[in-house]
Order: structure tokens, then sequence, then C-alpha cells
């Protein structure tokens, strides 16, 4: 008997296996081994097979992230999707590192149904591409664009990563302008984090200024919104709408199933987390134990992310959404908050929505944070 629940419609799968990590990644992640990736890819079909029993699944998007899923070999990655009931014009995206994509697998992903793909360019400067520990070249940038405009791939992502020590506005502006001689649809922007476990972590202490940083920021933002690009969330943007669909359920709050090891997923009033470890996590699925991690999600907890959520959104949180979900009038209940920011100039209200004023972009966190 499934659980009671609306019908889930977003899935991420996360493939743990990399050549090499990245002097940056915090991210769970292992380097692979051919009886690794066998093990792994019968306890992932477990998994999701397993949620089909228990869940009514209808995927809008499926997420295969990482990790490198673009390692693991196509038969295996189409084997999965297609275990996975999905609407008509799901989207399927697929995070890729450039060394790895050669014409026989975008021909093979493409006949797999995925029509998305996020790729880890990062910077198109060599010594950036270094010390981030990148194992793709400049050249591999290239050579990827070229690959997928020959296959027709025409739903493409790049990531930006800025804020790198001795990184200067002009850096970044340089591999943003070669991003956008490439036709990318979509660019996701990071700014460089370094976690105390991290490879790069002794480097904490020469990223650059939070002035410098807001520089690029907005740098990045007004390059690409005065080229024509629509800004729909805080570190992200796209031409002709063609948003992440994926990320946008997060952003709406909206149930997801994560699938793998370390993977999170937030179903029926409560969150999970699967172990953060390839052996752990496949006990688990053949021990039938799982949501063995989870916290449960009360009234207070989902207001805050629900607000948190929609204010990182370009257009920001509806206020009808809100008096409809919680039964409150969310003017009325964070009205001193509203004010000590209006008056400031970093929040507004626009047909019905309060969100943030660009001036407030670089430092949602600090102001978000009043809500929590």
């Amino acid at each position: 008997m499934k659980l009671k629940t609306n019908p889930i419609r977003h899935i991420y799968l996360h493939i743990p296996f990399c050549k090499k990590k990245c002097g940056y990644c915090s991210f769970y992640s292992i380097e692979s081994q051919s009886e690794d990736l066998d093990s792994f890819f019968r306890a992932l079909q477990e998994e999701i097979r397993y949620y089909k029993r228990e869940y009514s699944i209808k995927a809008d998007t499926i997420y295969l992230g990482g990790g490198t899923p673009s390692l693991l070999p196509v038969e295996y990655i189409a084997e999965l999707i297609s275990l996975i009931p999905r609407n008509k014009g799901c989207e399927i995206t697929i995070e890729v590192n450039p060394q790895d994509i050669n014409e026989d697998k975008v021909q093979g992903w493409l006949a797999a149904g995925i029509n998305r793909i996020s790729i880890g360019l990062q910077s198109m400067k060599s010594a950036e591409l270094e010390f981030l520990g990148r194992r793709h070249s400049l050249e591999d940038n290239y050579r990827v664009v070229s690959i997928l405009q020959k296959n027709k791939f025409n739903h493409v992502s790049f990531d930006l990563i800025y804020g790198l020590p001795g990184q200067s506005i002009a850096d970044v502006e340089y591999s943003l302008k070669e991003y956008m001689k490439l036709y990318p649809d979509h660019i996701s922007t990071y700014c460089l984090s370094l976690a105390e476990d991290c490879v790069l972590a002794g480097y904490r202490n020469y990223l650059p200024a939070d002035e410098t940083l807001s520089d690029m920021y907005y740098s990045i933002r007004s390059i690409l919104v005065e080229a024509g690009w629509q800004h729909y969330e805080l570190s992200n943007f796209c031409q002709n709408a063609k948003i992440s669909k994926h990320n946008l359920a997060y952003w709406q709050n909206e149930n997801y199933l994560g699938c793998g090891p370390s993977a999170a997923g937030y179903v029926s009033g409560f969150r999970y987390q699967n172990p953060a470890s390839l052996m752990l996590w496949q006990q688990q699925i053949w021990n039938n134990q799982y949501f063995t991690d989870q916290e449960e999600i009360n009234d207070q907890t989902k207001e805050k992310e629900f607000i948190i959520l929609a204010l990182r959104t370009i257009q920001g949180l509806r206020l009808e959404d809100y008096k409809k979900e919680f039964e409150n009038d969310f003017k009325e209940k964070y009205e001193e908050i509203l004010a000590k920011f209006s008056k400031l100039k970093l929040l507004e209200e626009i047909d019905g929505y309060i969100r943030l004023n660009i001036e407030g972009y670089f430092i949602s966190n600090e102001i978000l944070s009043e809500f929590v």
C-alpha cells in the first residue's frame, strides 16, 4: 500500500564517484572502481524500486548529481531513468565534467531521455582551473560545447565559480564573457566557499574581502541582465525561460526523493538523509532500512523554510500563498523586520509579493536570518 501523500514529482540521484576530488569540494564522493560501480548500480536500482512501492511517483524532474555522474556507464544511466515513472516533458539533468564528454556519451544520454546538461566549467582561465583542482582543461571547455552543438543539445547550463584567492573582477568578467560566446542558456554562479575538511581549506584566509566579492557578484549580474538574461534566483540566470525546474522545486518547498549515498529527501512532513558512506548506504538498502536519519518538519520549521526559500527567488514571496499556507498575515506577523529592511531599501513589496531589493541580493543571508 502506497503512503498517503501527493505524487512525488522530483527525484535526485546522487552518483558519488569521481576520478579526482576537487580541492574545494565538500560533497560526498569517492574514487571509482569497477566493482564499486556495479554494486552501487544494483543498490540504487533497489532503492528506486522501494520508493516506487511506497509512493506515488510521476516525475516532472530527475537530476543526476554527484560526484561525477558522467563517469557512470551510459547503459546504467539509461536503466536508472527507465525505472522512474515520469510525466511528458520531464526535465532530466545530468551533471558532467568536461573531460568526460565525447560524442558517443552525448548520443547515449539523449537516447536515454536526458534533455539538460549542467557542465562544471567553473572558469575560462587555466590557472584558476588548476588552482581549483579541476581535472579538465580549458581546451576541454571548448571541445565539449562543440560536441553538444553538433548533436543539437539545446538545454545547457554552465557553472561559474568566483571569489578565488588573488582573483580580480576583470578575471571573473573575462570568464563570464567567454561563457556567453559559447551560447549556454543557463548559468549558475557560486562564490567560493572552503569548508574545514576540503583540500584547499588552508586558503580560507586568502579569499577576497566581502566588498570585492560583492563587486564581483553585481558585475556578473549587470553583464548578464544587460545582455537580456533573466535573473530568476539569487545565484541563477537563464535565457529563453530555461530555468532549472528541478532546483526551482527546492525553492518552492516541494516534495522530492533523494536516492544514493548522502542524498537527502523531503516527503510527507519529514526530511531524511542517507548515510554519507557507500558501504553503509548499501547495507541499509539490502536490509530494507530506510529513513534511519530523519527530521520531522513541524509547522514552525515549515514556515521558516517557506519564507527563506521564497525570498531567494527574484520574484519573492507571494503574500496570498503565505496566508493560504499558514492562515496568517505575513506583513502583520513580521511587521518590525519588514519595516527595518524596507527603511534600508533592502526589501520591497511589488504586486502582492515581498522581495529582496537588488541591493539586498549579496547580503541575503544576513536579511533572511532575521526570519529564522
